[in-house]
């Protein structure tokens, strides 16, 4: 993936995952999802070679 723009996105939201990766796939952008974030962390060595970005999923303890 070199030379790609690559967003890190961790979110268990997988509808809004789909939604994103469809609608950043227009400007060739890459979204690669996951669940959590030891999983994010094992794929982070890819960024190294590719323009990166990372969305985080944020919520309260009050909203669940």
């Amino acid at each position: 993936m070199d030379n790609e723009t690559i967003v890190y996105l961790v979110s268990t939201d997988t509808a809004m995952a789909k939604a994103l990766k469809a609608l950043l796939g227009i400007y060739d952008i890459y979204v690669q999802n996951h669940l959590d974030a030891e999983s994010f962390l094992k794929a982070l060595d890819d960024c190294t070679q590719s323009h990166c970005c990372l969305l985080l999923e944020l919520a309260s303890a009050d909203a669940h």
